[in-house]
């Protein structure tokens, strides 16, 4: 069973919290706002550790040892980090779940080893593009810890690629194409599949570029 902690936030972390409880997750809370700390602990009847969440002292007397998730959702990217590296670290906690509150660091967080970096702003910009273009980009996957992601686009007519065959298009990342969602037809794709409007591609890459890819087919 998934063992997790939860670090910083403020109060609307409590929803995270209310998630795992109702979910049956087993979870520790450490937060370093007193107000914050004493409000989900009130609310949700569970104790909450209080403490500098970037210091590696406030985890050493915490039962950690089977802990496989932490989510850090401090406001500061360079905390988020640092609670993640630490637990990783000290811990061997094996998956990360970090808020990234500046868009341009999701990249780093990535490459940094950060699981899963979760930016709302680039969410809601992402919302909002997806509702005006009727949603592209409709499911996302991740395997492999978070190194390989497995997205559905669906073809618009005026993206570049509609018209093309697969051997035609230089992607300029590797990807695969693994199948094509066609009406009621699925098709496994090879070199002379030709794309067309409202087909849906199954595409697996690594997830550091999957941005690439949404940009690249978009155009």
């Amino acid at each position: 069973m998934l063992n997790a902690i939860i670090v910083g936030g403020d109060k609307s972390t409590d929803y995270i919290i209310k998630t795992f409880i109702n979910n049956n997750i087993p979870f520790i809370v450490v937060n370093g706002n007193r107000e914050v700390a004493e409000y989900l602990s009130k609310n949700n009847n569970i104790e909450v550790y209080y403490g500098p969440t970037n210091k590696l002292s406030t985890y050493q007397d915490l039962n950690l040892e089977n802990i496989d998730l932490v989510v850090a959702m401090e406001k500061s990217d360079v905390k988020n980090y640092t609670i993640v590296a630490l637990l990783k670290k000290y811990f061997d906690v094996k998956r990360s779940i970090a808020i990234v509150n500046d868009p341009d660091n999701l990249e780093a967080f990535h490459l940094l080893g950060v699981d899963v970096p979760i930016s709302n702003s680039y969410l809601l910009a992402q919302s909002i593009l997806n509702d005006s273009n009727i949603h592209e980009l409709t499911k996302r996957v991740t395997i492999e810890n978070g190194e390989i992601s497995i997205i559905e686009i669906t073809l618009r007519p005026y993206y570049k690629i509609v018209g093309q065959t697969l051997m035609e298009i230089k992607f300029p990342v590797p990807v695969t194409v693994c199948a094509v969602c066609r009406k009621e037809v699925i098709i496994v794709p090879n070199g002379g599949t030709r794309f067309l409007e409202g087909d849906r591609l199954i595409i697996s890459l690594f997830s550091k570029d999957q941005h690439k890819i949404i940009k690249f087919i978009k155009r």
